[in-house]
């Protein structure tokens, strides 16, 4: 019994079909061949952290920083993010929450959330 493959692409380079073509031949001769189909598939979304949340005064440069962002089957990620801002009681003082989530080649996310605080201590005299 011998076997051969052959790959056929799928929606993305992680997911693919194996095409692996079984061949038995008698002692007379006789030829007999079947296709076994096996099917790869990326479900595993990335692993995302954080960067931790901080706090910074009005007038601060305000460092996010980046997220760790891990997958065990894509080397290339697409880290994206969105900001929601919460005013304060101060008219200078708020608060960011950015939701960062990272996408791999095959559609699979994952998400985690930063804040950010601004707020306004210094006193004026």
């Amino acid at each position: 019994m011998t076997s051969s493959d052959r790959i056929e692409p799928g929606p993305c380079a992680e997911a693919y079909t194996i095409v692996r073509t079984w061949r038995v031949e008698d002692a007379c001769g006789n030829v007999a061949t079947c296709d076994q189909r096996i099917h790869v598939q990326d479900t595993t979304p990335p692993e995302i952290t954080c960067p931790p949340d901080s706090s910074f005064e009005v007038g601060e440069n305000i460092d996010f920083g980046q997220p760790i962002v891990i997958d065990r089957c894509d080397s290339e990620v697409d880290v994206t993010w969105d900001d929601q801002r919460f005013d304060a009681d101060c008219p200078q003082a708020y608060t960011i929450v950015r939701t960062w989530t990272a996408t791999d080649n095959c559609g699979n996310s994952a998400s985690c959330q930063q804040r950010i605080t601004v707020g306004d201590q210094t006193r004026r005299s």
